[in-house]
């Protein structure tokens, strides 16, 4: 039985579980947090312990050790590593009140010995909640796993876990996606997006918009007035396509783009010297051309590649080649 169907037949079932579009109005007292965490469907998580829709919870095997297992586990105020949580499309979220004092920080997660479910639903409502009582949201709304898109303002959309993807659309939005094989995309005014890990991918368009994408494999794209786009890991590839933009590879055999009033960097490691080198070429001077893809060779100079066809970014995520052998 599906848990939406459970929720219609359960007089007992909680008003935030028969409508997971709702957001409770709660209350926290000082020295209350909140963690978010997962389940499957049918309410239970590790070791097959079953969680409540809502109210009181204890973990039965409580231990005060600092080590995983032997209580509740979750993510505090939804920051941690996020592949620990369920993100299949039929998981449930909640977010559980607990008191800060007793949480036992692991790594990327905390433990603690009891709480109180106060959200039972989907992950937008659960990651709101958290995200409308969080100390310094400000500060910390980038690092709130779950959040998948922003729109508006100084919007910012942060995903993390392998194949997560984050958006923001918006003036001075911001997007990071860490993980790999992640994705980040910024639209809007000095928009900024961010991927961490190998294969990852960021984009950003818009007036000095930026991206970045670390991790080998990994490409940048900047489409904008002043944008900038850099990738520093093994052959990471960078394009910057606006006026006056810049792109940046700094890792070996990495590859870049840019328009005749921008620049480009590149880097190569100098075996001999056990170094990394860099070269700082200028569209329409000595040669370089404008919109056309450079690497450096052994030697350090420059050379022109192949024209890359349309979705060379996905094409180098989903097969690992490089863009200079992407070519055909």
């Amino acid at each position: 039985m599906s848990y939406a169907k459970r929720c219609e037949e359960n007089d007992n079932v909680p008003a935030a579980c028969e409508s997971t579009a709702v957001i409770p109005s709660i209350t926290l007292a000082d020295g209350e947090a909140l963690v978010l965490r997962t389940c499957r469907q049918d309410m239970t998580s590790h070791d097959d312990f079953t969680w409540p829709n809502s109210g009181p919870v204890a973990a039965p095997d409580w231990r005060k050790d600092g080590e995983c297992g032997h209580g509740l586990h979750g993510l505090l105020w939804g920051i941690g590593d996020g592949g620990l949580l369920n993100w299949a499309e039929d998981a449930i979220w909640l977010a559980v009140k607990v008191k800060a004092a007793e949480c036992q920080n692991l790594d990327g997660k905390v433990k603690y010995p009891a709480g109180e479910v106060v959200y039972c639903g989907k992950r937008e409502e659960a990651v709101e909640l958290i995200m409308r009582h969080l100390p310094d949201a400000g500060m910390k709304a980038g690092m709130v796993c779950g959040i998948t898109g922003a729109t508006g303002d100084r919007g910012s959309a942060s995903a993390t876990g392998y194949l997560g993807s984050a958006s923001a659309t918006g003036d001075l939005g911001s997007a990071s996606a860490t993980g790999d094989l992640g994705s980040a995309s910024a639209t809007g005014y000095r928009g900024s997006a961010s991927a961490t890990g190998d294969r990852g991918s960021a984009s950003a368009t818009g007036y000095r918009g930026s991206a970045s994408a670390t991790g080998d494999l990994g490409s940048a794209s900047a489409t904008g007035y002043r944008g900038s786009a850099s990738a520093t890991g093994d052959r990471g590839s960078a394009s910057a396509t606006g006026y006056l933009g810049s792109a940046s590879a700094t890792g070996d055999r990495g590859s870049a783009s840019a328009t005749d009033r921008g620049y480009i960097l590149l880097g190569r490691w100098d075996d001999k010297a056990k170094r990394q080198r860099v070269v700082v070429l200028y569209p329409g001077e000595d040669g370089i051309k404008p919109n056309t893809w450079y690497r450096l060779d052994d030697s350090g100079k420059p050379m022109e590649l192949a024209p890359l066809k349309e979705g060379w970014q996905d094409r180098v995520r989903e097969s690992g080649e490089s863009i200079s052998e992407g070519t055909s």
